[in-house]
């Protein structure tokens, strides 16, 4: 059955805040930290039904470091989501479909089969899809970490990835900041007096 990730994407966000209160957090939802390539990913992420949805904080990159750029083997769609309106600049989009600089993704509509869309209730957040598994790419922030919202199709029968393989669990209080994050961000009220973006 063909799904557009991008209706699937805004479904997501409309019964998230059902899986967001403290409790599902724990119940439901897994962590990994991704620290063994460039960008560090903060995550936390959960199956749904044959979808995999991610909570992720992406880390800033030192301009000199060798950022790992990857490929995901069916659709993917991401919000980057403000903490702050509007986005700050300091994020970047890279793919190797053409010979492309790093692109602020707020610059152009569309970079080597990437559609930038602003989101429809959020005018001042864009959804990134990927609409092929042929590009490889990566999010780079540059100055200060970008928290995303991220589903993927990919059929999780599958081998696992080298990400499932390496990838460790975040600490407690990590996983906190993150789910307070999305939590407040989706109106699910959460008692906690962490900065959510650490």
């Amino acid at each position: 059955m063909n799904v557009n990730i991008r209706e699937f994407l805004e479904k997501i966000e409309k019964e998230l805040p059902n899986y967001l209160s403290p409790d599902k957090l724990v119940m439901d939802w897994k962590s990994a930290l991704i620290d063994f390539r460039q960008p560090v990913v903060e995550r936390l992420w959960r199956q749904w039904g044959q979808w995999r949805v991610c909570l992720d904080r992406i880390l800033p990159c030192d301009p000199g470091e060798v950022v790992h750029q990857h490929r995901h083997r069916h659709s993917m769609a991401m919000h980057i989501l403000a903490k702050t309106k509007p986005l700050p600049e300091g994020y970047l989009i890279k793919a190797t479909v053409a010979p492309l600089p790093h692109i602020p993704i707020s610059s152009q509509d569309t970079v080597a089969g990437y559609n930038v869309v602003r989101h429809p209730e959020f005018p001042d957040e864009k959804i990134v899809v990927v609409a092929s598994s042929h590009i490889s790419h990566a999010l780079i922030p540059a100055t200060e970490p970008v928290m995303v919202l991220m589903v993927t199709n990919q059929p999780w029968n599958a081998p696992p990835s080298k990400t499932d393989q390496l990838a460790k669990p975040l600490s407690p209080e990590k996983a906190r900041e993150i789910g307070k994050f999305f939590s407040e961000r989706f109106g699910v009220t959460v008692e906690n007096d962490m900065d959510p973006m650490g």
